[in-house]
């Protein structure tokens, strides 16, 4: 509808100013609907944002080291909790996030971790302890959310 009303006032302005007035006019007839496109989508994007992250469950909070040490015991008798914070650390703010955003680890199962790790650990030249430390972390946020 506002495309159609512009296209109309751009003719009319056409006729009343003649041929000489048709590029400024065209200039003006660009800004004015990238303007209105802007304000559109946006009006749209904010709206839909309201409405889905009202709508989004809350998301279940992080088990804490303590919880990721006692689930991590039943495979590693001796992990520490400087262990997992140290996989914690690469995986969520370090080598692991140095390329790509945290992933899913719910996502994958045990079985496949452990050669993913492997590999993203040549790329992230990191050390085997600090591969072996984010192995461990992963492994115990999949054995805690059990």
């Amino acid at each position: 509808m506002a495309g159609k009303l512009l296209f109309v006032i751009f003719i009319l302005y056409f006729y009343l100013c003649g041929l000489k007035q048709i590029v400024p006019i065209l200039m003006k007839l660009a800004y004015i609907i990238i303007a209105v496109t802007a304000i559109t989508y946006a009006g749209c994007k904010s709206s839909k944002g309201a409405q889905s992250s009202a709508a989004a469950p809350a998301a279940p909070a992080a088990p804490s080291t303590s919880d990721l040490v006692k689930a991590a015991q039943a495979k590693w008798p001796d992990i520490t909790a400087q262990t997992i914070d140290e996989g914690k650390d690469l995986y969520n703010t370090g080598a692991c996030t140095g390329c790509h955003g945290p992933k899913n680890i719910a996502k994958r199962s045990e079985a496949e971790w452990p050669s993913i790790v492997d590999r993203m650990a040549h790329k992230a030249k990191i050390t085997d302890a600090q591969k072996d430390a984010v192995l461990k972390y992963v492994l115990a946020m999949k054995m805690a959310s059990k």
